[in-house]
C-alpha cells in the first residue's frame, strides 16, 4: 500500500492522541532518593492499563504505582504508548497521597477504561514499544523516561502475553496527534523503512500543513 493514508478517516476515531496533559495532575515531585529506593521499600500499589490497548490504533495508557507500607504515600506514573510506531510518547512521575491518587486515577477513567494489568505485562509493553520505536529511528518522550523507575522488578520476559506492534500486518502505522510534528515524524519512516514501508493517518489541519515535498506521492485527502 506504501506511503498512503491507510483509512478513508481524516483523524483516529473517538480518540485523542494526547497524555491529556498531566491530566491536571496532583502531586509533587519525587525526591530522588526515593526513586533509588522503589524497588527495596516501595512494593507494588497497583498498575492499571486501558481496556482496548490490544486493538491496533489505540494508544495504550499504563498507570503504574508504588506505595509505602509504613506512611501510605504514592509514587505513581502514567505512561502513553504508541505500539503502532512512536513507542513511549509521553508520561511523568508524581509523589502522591492516597487522596491524590484516587483523584489521578479518576481524572485517567474519564478519558477511557482502565482493567488492573500485571507489572510483568506493563513493563513487556513499554519494552516492547521502546524496541520497536527505537528500531524505527525514535526515541522516548523526555519527561517518559523519569517513570521508568516505577517498573523496576518487573519481569518482562516471564510474561508471554503478545504485544500488537505496528499495523498487524508487518507495517508501522503512524497516527498523528495535536502534539506531533508531523513531517519529521514522516521523514524519519521514510528514511528508515521507505515510502512503502508504512502507513499512516493525519487529522486534517496536519495534512493541510503538509508541505509539497512530503505529500508529494500521497494520496490526496477526500
Amino acid at each position: 500500500m506504501g506511503k498512503k493514508r491507510n483509512s478513508n478517516k481524516k483523524k483516529q476515531s473517538g480518540k485523542k492522541q494526547q497524555l491529556r496533559r498531566r491530566h491536571n495532575a496532583p502531586g509533587r515531585r519525587v525526591p530522588p532518593s526515593v526513586i533509588g529506593r522503589l524497588q527495596q521499600q516501595w512494593p507494588f500499589h497497583e498498575v492499571l492499563v486501558n481496556e482496548n490497548w490490544r486493538d491496533f490504533g489505540e494508544l495504550t495508557q499504563l498507570v503504574v504505582s508504588r506505595r509505602t507500607e509504613e506512611a501510605g504515600d504514592i509514587v505513581a506514573g502514567v505512561l502513553l504508548v504508541d505500539l503502532g510506531c512512536l513507542g513511549v510518547k509521553d508520561g511523568f512521575l508524581s509523589f502522591l497521597d492516597p487522596g491524590e491518587y484516587d483523584q489521578l486515577v479518576g481524572k485517567v477513567q474519564e478519558s477511557q477504561p482502565m482493567v488492573i494489568c500485571r507489572p510483568d505485562l506493563a513493563a513487556k509493553i513499554v519494552l516492547a514499544g521502546l524496541e520497536y520505536a527505537n528500531n524505527l529511528g525514535f526515541t522516548p518522550h523526555p519527561d517518559a523516561v523519569d517513570a521508568f523507575p516505577l517498573l523496576v522488578g518487573a519481569d518482562a520476559s516471564a510474561c508471554d502475553e503478545e504485544i500488537p506492534l505496528g499495523d498487524g500486518k508487518g507495517k508501522p502505522l503512524y497516527i498523528s496527534g495535536p502534539h506531533d510534528n508531523v513531517k519529521r515524524i514522516l521523514r524519519i519512516l521514510e528514511n528508515t523503512v521507505g515510502p512503502e514501508g508504512y502507513d499512516f493517518i493525519v487529522e486534517e489541519p496536519d495534512w493541510e500543513a503538509l508541505s509539497d515535498e512530503v505529500i508529494e506521492g500521497l494520496d490526496e485527502p477526500e
